[in-house]
């Protein structure tokens, strides 16, 4: 007989051992009503009492395994109905459930932690939540270690509005980094990189210029200068074959001393047809992440009268691309993240929200509005805000293309 696949014999296994701990409650003769309750009957210790407890009010069986004790506390366990003369039939059902237990994960996991990593992608719960964020934070801390360089937040902005000929989009973009510092003095700060490119591929020719003149440096990156923690920051920049420009951070000192926020913005004009057209069907916006941060911000900032706002979305890709459209067989990443982190934030232009992770966020905003004359009434703000984003990895909002072509 063929083995079992992981799934199907979690679930049998679990089931089993979620109904022998809720025999081994109905053979209390004392009501059960609390796990101090459950503690206190078997004189075991308190957390023991509610890993069980837990097990047995589980809505599924799957759902169960994040509270199932160590392999050792269930024999424990069961030494202790042995001893206080539970019925045969209770001792020997957990028994058997514990030994199976032990078999799945010694089987298919080889290990407690990979075992809870593998039952996670079966099942989402609370719980499943607080797992994903506990090896989130624990990868954050160990690229940081490794890289040498961490930040509190990541933030990219797009910002779209119809061109003057109303026939094409203007695009401004506005991006940094809060609280970026290195932590050994040979770690590169690699800060950003960006590309325009259609449907197809192609890559799109634009030239652009800098939101505020006087943040333009030697190398011309422009920068916020009324939204950056000092004003001579120190960049050099490189260009790749693929037409991606890439800055460094140069000359920084490490550690909290060195810590620098900076933001940089960009205008560019008739970027790409405003209707959809062949190799233009719809936008694709993303936040590709190289440094690992707390926190992920990308922001679309759209124009009433630029596509389907009800078609906007977002993805999470493994990987850090340079390509658009992404190839359809990069993994997808949406099961690491509870669903209200990668739910959108919407507001209208004027009344952006601030954030916690973005000193003057409101603030920033608005200053783009005002410095290219763009009515922010008009505009909404879809936000997606990740937590301890994974690292190399690519946040992405896109939208579809309305039909149609402007009549004066």
């Amino acid at each position: 007989m063929p083995m079992q696949t992981f799934d199907h014999q979690a679930l049998d296994t679990l089931e089993r051992l979620q109904t022998a701990c809720v025999a081994t409650l109905e053979a209390i003769p004392n009501p059960i009503t609390r796990a101090t309750d459950l503690a206190r009957e078997l004189q075991i210790e308190n957390k023991l009492g509610w890993q069980i407890y837990r097990v047995v009010q589980a809505t599924n069986p799957l759902a169960a395994a994040a509270h199932v004790p160590s392999t050792t506390s269930l024999r424990a366990v069961l030494k202790t109905l042995e001893r206080r003369n539970f019925p045969d039939s209770v001792t020997k059902k957990f028994a058997r459930a514990t030994d199976d237990f032990d078999e799945l994960v010694t089987t298919h996991a080889g290990s407690r932690d990979v075992f809870n990593t593998m039952i996670s992608s079966l099942v989402a719960t609370k719980n499943t939540d607080s797992i994903n964020l506990q090896h989130r934070r624990a990868a954050f801390r160990a690229n940081r270690h490794i890289w040498g360089v961490q930040a509190k937040t990541q933030i990219k902005m797009f910002f779209l509005h119809p061109s003057d000929d109303q026939e094409n989009v203007d695009l401004a973009t506005v991006g940094g980094h809060v609280d970026l510092l290195r932590l050994r003095h040979d770690a590169p700060l690699i800060i950003s990189s960006s590309r325009l490119a259609s449907d197809d591929n192609a890559d799109i020719q634009t030239s652009r210029l800098p939101l505020d003149p006087r943040g333009v440096n030697e190398l011309g990156i422009g920068l916020l200068p009324d939204f950056c923690s000092e004003p001579n920051l120190q960049f050099k920049a490189m260009q790749r074959e693929s037409g991606s420009v890439i800055a460094e951070l140069v000359s920084r000192d490490v550690g909290n001393t060195g810590a620098v926020t900076y933001l940089a913005g960009w205008i560019a004009r008739q970027v790409a047809p405003r209707w959809r057209c062949e190799n233009n069907e719809k936008i694709i916006f993303n936040s590709m992440l190289r440094i690992p941060c707390e926190w992920q911000i990308l922001g679309l900032l759209l124009h009433r009268d630029i596509g389907d706002h009800e078609s906007i979305c977002n993805a999470i890709y493994s990987g850090y691309q340079d390509e658009l459209p992404f190839p359809s067989d990069l993994r997808r990443l949406e099961d690491l993240f509870p669903a209200h982190e990668l739910k959108m934030h919407t507001c209208r232009g004027s009344l952006v929200a601030s954030s916690p992770q973005v000193p003057r966020l409101a603030e920033i905003v608005q200053n783009v509005f005002d410095r290219l004359g763009w009515d922010a009434d008009t505009f909404s703000e879809y936000r997606t805000c990740i937590s301890y984003p994974v690292v190399p990895s690519t946040l992405q909002t896109q939208f579809q293309l309305e039909d149609g072509s402007w009549v004066s």
